[in-house]
């Protein structure tokens, strides 16, 4: 009944708010239509995600009956894939022109090639004309940037999701409580890192299931890419910034001069030092192979992970529930000069797409749906246990300074100086959600305490289900801490975004790229394939692909 009630309860403060913008000048954006219209789509679920309410879907939740009351917006799922199989079920689609009305995607080259083939609805007039006050505000704080990324000859073909920058700084996420219970401190460079992975190692604080460093799944990224800059959980992006490389970035020299950062000599030294570690058992020896790295997180058997902010608790339930001492913090990793190098990422990573083919009602509903996300789910979400992952077309909208005021909302509400209601109109509608969850979660905290551990937070009633909103709290004060309040250097990349050269030779020279850095790491190969690679990477076009980026950032600088 709690429970219901407060479901209830978020709808009716979203339908009185939402009755208020639609008064205002942009009530098309928020138009109720005299008639049902469907929007197909294919999704991406967590099978390991059990947080839906008992008869509810993918296609009938909280959000979708929502959207479907107040706008008359009928989400139907036509197929959902996991995590790990969506990407491969969105290229399959596009193979054989069969994409869904509508669908969030996170691969960059899959956006380019639905729109190469022509099956992506130009949305230019259907942007100008409903997409809300709010939307267009946020992006225009971001710039024409914004839309470079879904654009063709000053047409838009997508949506960018956008975040704010320092959401995708990845972080050295650390259990804690085995190095508290082995007397070791939080490592800090390289050299700290291998000792404290390696003392991990000895003491097997999970048994023959512990795993000192924990790396990407056999579909992971062993570091990001220029065109999916967000995608890091399970990287060793890290390792390789705090060596001063960029693998996978399209880096600038002193002298102007385009450089691809897998190439490098640093990238080369990096792998060296991966390569010794996964010989000495202090990386995942399954690194690369195994179906589904969350599964170690979840069971809390690593003691080290590389991720964003939220790893540590949002979306990461079950470790909880599996632990009542589990305590993850977020840290950076630093370079030996005590710098923190990291990749600067692009806006975000998301970008929902419409088929070529739908209706222009069909296209407008997608827009009003995405609207309707910006100002209720995202402000909302967190007031239900049921998880937004299985909410149809989430594609979030922060502004550019969302994690600072987030964080600040917080520290000031914990430290009195401030109340939860004192941030609802700061921009970012989470931050007086996250300073209310606070006070709710919260026993143990000075003013001004800077590292939040998990005997700080009250003991939640019902272990088997745990709250977002303290799964979201828990993130907020253990890894948005350090990327708010501990200054990067943030490497841009010279491009984010694909062009016809790139195209033409990119998909071949990747899949060998990925082939042989796995290669090495694993010890199926020694260091001299990075060598032979590095010739075949110019041979078979990467100096084309040098050039065309290189042409492309001379005429922006």
């Amino acid at each position: 009944m709690k429970r219901f009630l407060s479901v209830l309860l978020a709808v009716v403060m979203c339908l009185c708010s939402l009755s208020f913008v639609a008064s205002a000048d942009d009530a098309a954006a928020f138009a109720k239509f005299d008639h049902v219209v469907e929007i197909h789509v294919g999704m991406s679920i967590d099978p390991t995600d059990t947080s839906l309410y008992e008869g509810d879907s993918a296609e009938n939740n909280v959000y979708t009956r929502f959207l479907l009351d107040e706008f008359n917006i009928k989400m139907v799922v036509d197929w959902t894939a996991s995590t790990t199989d969506f990407a491969q079920k969105v290229s399959l689609c596009i193979a054989a022109d069969t994409l869904p009305d509508a669908l969030v995607i996170t691969d960059y080259n899959q956006f380019l090639a639905a729109l190469d083939s022509d099956q992506l609805y130009d949305l230019t007039e259907v942007y100008e004309k409903y997409a809300s006050d709010k939307v267009k505000g946020i992006y225009n704080d971001y710039g024409e940037s914004v839309f470079a990324n879904v654009s063709r000859d000053g047409r838009m073909y997508g949506i960018q999701g956008t975040e704010a920058p320092v959401s995708y700084y990845p972080l050295m996420i650390v259990q804690e409580n085995w190095l508290a219970d082995l007397g070791l401190e939080v490592p800090k460079t390289i050299s700290e890192l291998h000792d404290v992975a390696k003392a991990i190692k000895d003491a097997a604080p999970a048994g023959e299931s512990t795993i000192p460093i924990l790396g990407a799944a056999k579909n992971g990224s062993v570091y990001t890419k220029f065109y999916n800059a967000g995608d890091s959980t399970y990287s060793f992006d890290p390792i390789f910034t705090a060596m001063n490389a960029y693998p996978g970035w399209f880096t600038v020299d002193e002298e102007g001069k385009v450089q691809y950062g897998t190439l490098s000599q640093e990238t080369r030294d990096t792998l060296e030092i991966l390569a010794k570690w996964y010989a000495e058992g202090l990386i995942d020896p399954e690194f690369a192979t195994r179906d589904n790295s969350d599964d170690v997180f979840a069971a809390n058997n690593a003691g080290i992970c590389f991720a964003c902010w939220w790893k540590p608790g949002y979306g990461s339930g079950d470790s909880f529930t599996n632990s009542p001492i589990v305590d993850y913090q977020g840290y950076p990793l630093y370079a030996d000069n005590g710098t923190w190098n990291t990749k600067q990422p692009n806006l975000g990573s998301k970008y929902t797409i419409v088929n070529a083919n739908v209706s222009d009602e069909v296209a407008q509903a997608v827009m009003i749906a995405h609207n309707a996300y910006v100002t209720y789910a995202s402000i909302r979400e967190s007031e239900t246990t049921e998880s937004s992952s299985y909410w149809p077309l989430r594609n979030p909208l922060d502004i550019a300074n969302a994690c600072t005021l987030d964080y600040n909302a917080v520290v000031s509400t914990l430290n009195g100086e401030s109340k939860p209601e004192d941030w609802v109109d700061c921009g970012f509608s989470f931050a007086s959600l996250d300073a209310a969850s606070a006070l709710k979660y919260i026993k143990n905290y000075e003013k001004d305490q800077f590292i939040v551990h998990r005997s700080d937070f009250i003991d939640y009633l019902d272990p088997s289900v745990v709250p977002t909103d303290f799964q979201r709290l828990y993130s907020v004060l253990t890894g948005m801490r350090s990327v708010v309040c501990i200054e990067a250097n943030a490497i841009p990349s010279a491009t984010y975004v694909s062009n016809d050269t790139i195209a033409r030779y990119w998909s071949n020279l990747e899949t060998v790229e990925d082939s042989v850095i796995r290669s090495i790491i694993t010890g199926r190969s020694d260091i001299t394939a990075f060598d032979d690679f590095v010739k075949q990477w110019y041979a078979e076009g990467g100096d084309k692909i040098l050039e065309s980026v290189q042409a492309t950032y001379d005429s922006m600088h």
